[in-house]
């Protein structure tokens, strides 16, 4: 795995931001896949001279519903008939595709 670290230099970073402002950030944090059954990755975020920032990401891989078959709608309306309501969302057959 490689982390992409950046770092801050001299004259970036916020601009117009108080001391006791509150401010706030969007992080998007993309995971390609789950690695063995629910792992979990700990690291942090550095907001240079406001905060660091621990994260405990924890990855659910597996619904459980997923190996009730009984909740399994097949050939769902909702799907287009063209396709099974498993946990809430649509599996498309394998001849069709779709949102």
């Amino acid at each position: 795995k490689q982390w992409y670290q950046r770092r801050v230099r001299a004259g970036q970073g916020c601009s117009g931001v108080s001391l006791e402002e509150d401010v706030n950030f969007e992080i998007v944090i993309k995971v390609p896949e789950c690695v063995g059954e629910n792992p979990s990755y700990k690291f942090t975020i550095e907001v240079p001279g406001i905060a660091t920032i621990p994260v405990e990401l924890e990855m659910i891989c597996k619904c459980a519903c997923e190996d009730d078959t009984s909740t399994i709608d097949k050939n769902s309306d909702k799907c287009s008939g063209s396709g099974d309501l498993i946990c809430g969302s649509c599996q498309c057959h394998s001849s069709t595709y779709g949102d």
